[in-house]
């Protein structure tokens, strides 16, 4: 008879040998409770979850045990590593190109149309052009300060940059020229430029400028660190331009191809400070002040 050896049965085992070595046995019977078994019993050992059980231990099956353990040991720790690794990988910092967002929401007020200071709007709109003015001389400085080495930063030769770029990201916007136009736009106004201008046919031309370009504001956006810094400059461009769409049929659909128009854009430059590497590009258009109630689309091109 086989049985599993349990703690009971061990005892009742060797109560039985002390027995016989006295004399005092029966029959050669141990009773286990209400069972009475041979005193010849063959204890079986028996795998559990802590090990193997029983009177004695097996040699080979205790170092199949420990080979088992060390290679488990082993493979939690590679696991361990790999996922230490992962981790890292995820630590490290990731090289933002665009800030993906224009930190002006509308150009400022043209001097014509600032309110009197003789009422409380104008000495309200005097005060914030004030502070937006500080700011301005602050963000340059910076700016200034950042390119000095690589690219000296001068207000009238970026206009003027500003509005050549302004000029050749419509020429490849309306030439569908793909990789021009991610050269010298943000990624964020590129996939914008294309939705909505993707499938379309349109002419677009500046025939003069009626103003030198301007620099209006500048702003800074740092990101995480002061030294991870994010430039955006407000240029204003006033032109006479031409605009046409066209449907499939060839017939115009917006604009007018032979009367050309006086424009005003207000176009934000942006450059990554903290990237040696890095250009400036466009990264969108704002409304004017006056059509706050009724915003423009973020297009570069002259709507009608």
């Amino acid at each position: 008879l086989k049985m599993a050896a349990t703690p009971h049965l061990i005892t009742l085992i060797a109560q039985n040998q002390i027995l016989a070595r006295n004399g005092l046995t029966t029959n050669g019977l141990l009773y286990c409770g209400r069972v009475r078994l041979s005193a010849s019993l063959q204890v079986q050992q028996v795998r559990t979850k802590k090990g193997f059980g029983g009177i004695s231990r097996d040699p080979h099956a205790a170092r199949e045990l420990k080979k088992q353990r060390e290679q488990a040991a082993k493979h939690r720790k590679v696991k361990l590593q790999t996922e230490s690794e992962r981790l890292l990988a995820m630590e490290r910092p990731l090289t933002m190109k665009s800030l993906g967002t224009l930190l002006f929401e509308e150009a400022p007020l043209e001097k014509k149309e600032r309110p009197s200071l003789l009422y409380k709007a104008g000495r309200s709109h005097f005060w914030s052009s004030f502070k937006d003015s500080l700011n301005t001389l602050y963000s340059i400085a910076v700016i200034r300060r950042s390119l000095r080495k690589m690219d000296p930063f001068r207000t009238i030769e970026f206009a003027r940059m500003s509005c050549d770029m302004f000029v050749a990201v419509n020429a490849a916007l309306q030439n569908k020229d793909k990789p021009t136009l991610r050269r010298l736009s943000t990624e964020n106004a590129f996939y914008s430029l294309r939705h909505e201008f993707g499938s379309k046919v349109f002419a677009w031309k500046m025939l003069e400028e009626l103003d030198r370009p301007r620099v209006l504001a500048a702003k800074l956006a740092p990101l995480s660190t002061k030294e991870n810094i994010f430039a955006q400059v407000l240029v204003r461009i006033c032109s006479k331009q031409i605009f046409a769409v066209y449907d499939k049929t060839g017939t115009v659909h917006k604009g007018d191809p032979t009367h050309p128009r006086e424009v005003v854009d207000y176009i934000v430059m942006e450059r990554h400070l903290a990237d040696s590497g890095s250009s400036w590009r466009l990264a969108g258009k704002v409304p004017p002040a006056r059509m706050k109630q009724k915003r423009l689309k973020n297009t570069f091109v002259a709507t009608s």
